[in-house]
């Protein structure tokens, strides 16, 4: 049971910072899970890509890219637990809980991609109206 929960552990977090690299988003700081046997890294790996392929394939279902809006959105602790009550409405299936780390992994993507490029936004939006004058009165950065 406990392996299986580390398993888990692990599976998530690799499937998480894989939506984050593969949306170009800085990768967050995540707990470090503990070390599984070759043969279950291993197996990760081969679970780990079919998570991918299927949630590639899911891209392009609507409901699925609305539960991603849904929760990017908001995305705290009672928006979670209703989207766990949504997906797991009726039973516990495989399929729920791959589409659920997919939800998850890349609606984490999706928050930090809007997060850094709002922040650069703002950032460089900033520079042109306040610091901009500035830096030119004083013969530029050079």
């Amino acid at each position: 049971m406990e392996s299986d929960y580390q398993f888990s552990e692990k599976l998530v977090l690799r499937s998480v910072m894989d939506q984050v690299q593969r949306a170009g988003a800085c990768a967050p700081s995540l707990p470090e899970p503990q070390t599984l046997s070759a043969e279950r890294e291993q197996l990760l790996d081969q679970v780990a890509n079919v998570i991918r392929v299927i949630g590639d394939s899911l891209d392009r279902e609507p409901r699925f890219n609305d539960m991603v809006d849904g929760f990017a959105r908001v995305a705290d602790r009672q928006s979670f637990q209703m989207l766990v009550d949504k997906v797991f409405v009726d039973d516990t299936t495989w399929g729920k809980i791959v589409t659920l780390i997919c939800v998850i992994g890349k609606s984490i993507a999706k928050i930090l991609a809007d997060f850094v490029s709002g922040v650069v936004s703002w950032t460089l939006d900033y520079f042109r109206d306040n610091l901009q004058n500035w830096i030119c009165s004083r013969g530029g950065w050079v």
